[in-house]
């Protein structure tokens, strides 16, 4: 399960009935030394790098297709990284016949910074502004902790579409939702709650999705553990798009979720097939 690290400190502190975690326990930032990049049948990657602010640069990466005027921007979970994500990123791509852009977080491959929730809030519209210089159509797809940076963007600039993957509703509602996917007798004892700070920040995703009119296409596993699915559907709830659909993924996680085949790939081949 993720977030094995939450479950140590569950461990250790078992006799504490309430434990209450910060951003730190959210963010895992990975690094390494080279992008990973190549060329596919219809593809061809190079670097791009990102200032967002003096000091601050952001490395990441562009999958150029040939046949494609369209650019997905890509936003992953804390656990992963373009290095992680680098299947998905190449499938969508050539499966979907798109060009991918995604950049490293602040700390995470090589980019410079501190990685933090302000942070992604703060990059978030760099990253979109930066895809627009490629490309007149923007898509958006956000993974789990991506979902912050995609519901930014959609309630602040106006991307053609937007796929979210596991999204969560807020701190102060996520977090003790989390205690649900704890292995028994956890789940009965402890109780997990968001710092004050986390409760505080002002850009919660839910609070965002009024704003957002794109076509909206929610994807979300019925066994997560992580995110229980009534916050994906919440989520999907709360937004304004007009056009928007709710994919439930049976028999599916919050770390198994296959886009390659089954239930989520129809869903988003339908969703591009649609609105490009």
């Amino acid at each position: 399960k993720k977030y094995l690290t939450v479950f140590a400190a569950m461990c250790v502190f078992v006799f504490s009935s309430c434990i209450t975690l910060g951003e730190q326990w959210f963010l895992y930032p990975e690094q390494y030394k080279e992008l990973p990049l190549k060329s596919g049948k219809n593809t061809k990657a190079r670097e791009v790098s990102l200032e967002t602010e003096k000091g601050i640069v952001l490395k990441g990466i562009f999958i150029d297709h040939k046949d494609s005027r369209d650019t997905l921007v890509y936003f992953y979970g804390n656990q992963e990284s373009i290095r992680k994500a680098s299947k998905r990123l190449y499938f969508i791509a050539e499966e979907f016949a798109v060009n991918v852009l995604c950049f490293d977080y602040r700390e995470y491959g090589l980019s410079s910074g501190k990685a933090s929730f302000d942070a992604l809030v703060y990059d978030a519209p760099y990253v979109f502004d930066f895809a627009k210089e490629i490309s007149e159509r923007i898509f958006l797809f956000g993974q789990s902790l991506g979902t912050v940076q995609t519901a930014v963007i959609g309630s602040e600039r106006s991307p053609d579409g937007i796929i979210m993957e596991a999204p969560f509703t807020s701190a102060e509602e996520a977090v003790p939702a989390m205690t649900e996917g704890l292995w028994p007798p956890f789940n009965a004892i402890i109780h997990l709650k968001p710092d004050e700070a986390l409760i505080n920040k002002s850009d919660q995703p839910v609070e965002r999705m009024a704003k957002i009119t794109a076509p909206l296409l929610v994807l979300h596993g019925e066994n997560d553990a992580t995110f229980p699915v009534r916050l994906g559907r919440k989520m999907h709830d709360a937004a304004a798009s007009e056009e928007k659909s709710f994919c439930l993924l049976e028999n599916t996680g919050h770390d198994n979720v296959n886009i390659f085949s089954g239930r989520a790939y129809e869903c988003m081949k339908v969703f591009f097939e649609k609105y490009r």
